[in-house]
């Protein structure tokens, strides 16, 4: 085919895409077209794997503040602040802002939605923002007289994290109610699974060096356990120590999805394991359901 006719044709095309005639109306989608494309442009940069959200191993300090808005009887709305230092030398190394909603189906079961910033300081070139937004449910139960939750969330991150586009967190949670401890005192304990979805592409290679892959490490790659202890001080006032430990792993049970991976002659390796360990404290203020009335003496 000549040169001249793929010019012609181009230039027919692009007038064709140009003016398009509806119900005997032509109209421009020039406009519209380059508004596609560069929302288009934009959102591909959004995607755009940018640093991790991995602290620096070791330990941490986390502190929590937040404030629970009943809204109706079935719905509520609630405001969060965490703070996380390194304790040696102490310094904070992130901070969140978080927003989420509830919606009671039943007296056990709770659907769930929110949205969340995490900023990172980054030195000399500022701060890194990552935003998160979810959904999912929570279930509560009793097992043997035992008060469990189960929690499911499917989270949302813009920038991609060079670890996943996207990740499904379970947590199954354990209160032990008991007489003995001051302020109400209840135990209680947590575990955490997290399955990544998608992130920065791997190159994967066997023990020859030869490539055998290349994509992103869409597995089940993250445990949390948490170990603490509710206390309330004041009708509505809950405050929560504890510690936590995460370990991140790979499973191997799909091939070329590990987390950890080295290059062939090259040290170190590519996207290590983000272990740590962290204590601190969880704050909660639960704001009276708005037109709830206190009950008098004498009322029947």
């Amino acid at each position: 085919m000549k040169g001249s006719n793929i010019k012609g044709g181009s230039i027919r095309s692009l007038r064709s895409l140009s003016e398009v005639e509806v119900s005997g109306v032509k109209v421009n989608t020039t406009g519209k077209l380059t508004s596609f494309f560069a929302a288009l442009i934009v959102f591909s940069f959004l995607q755009s794997p940018v640093r991790s959200q991995d602290l620096e191993p070791g330990w941490k300090h986390w502190m929590f503040l937040n404030i629970d808005i009943p809204v109706t009887k079935k719905f509520s709305l609630s405001a969060e602040q965490q703070f996380s230092m390194n304790p040696g030398p102490y310094r904070l190394n992130m901070f969140t802002h978080s927003s989420n909603q509830g919606f009671a189906i039943t007296k056990n079961f709770e659907l769930l939605a929110g949205y969340n910033v995490a900023i990172f300081p980054n030195g000399n070139e500022g701060r890194l923002a990552f935003h998160r937004i979810q959904t999912g449910f929570e279930a509560r139960q009793e097992i043997f007289g035992i008060s469990c939750k189960h929690k499911v969330r499917v989270q949302y991150f813009i920038p991609t994290v060079r670890k996943y586009t996207a990740r499904v967190v379970y947590q199954f949670r354990v209160n032990w109610k008991n007489k003995f401890l001051p302020m109400k005192g209840t135990p209680y304990m947590s575990h955490n699974l997290y399955y990544y979805i998608g992130g920065k592409p791997l190159l994967y290679y066997d023990e020859e060096g030869a490539v055998m892959a290349f994509q992103s490490p869409t597995d089940l790659h993250r445990y949390r356990m948490t170990l603490g202890c509710n206390f309330k001080p004041a009708k509505n006032v809950n405050v929560s120590l504890f510690y936590n430990c995460q370990w991140e792993f790979n499973t191997n049970l799909f091939p070329n999805r590990g987390l950890n991976v080295t290059r062939p002659g090259e040290p170190g390796a590519l996207l290590p394991f983000n272990n740590y360990w962290n204590y601190g404290a969880y704050v909660n203020l639960t704001l009276p359901t708005p037109g709830k009335k206190k009950k008098k003496k004498g009322d029947s």
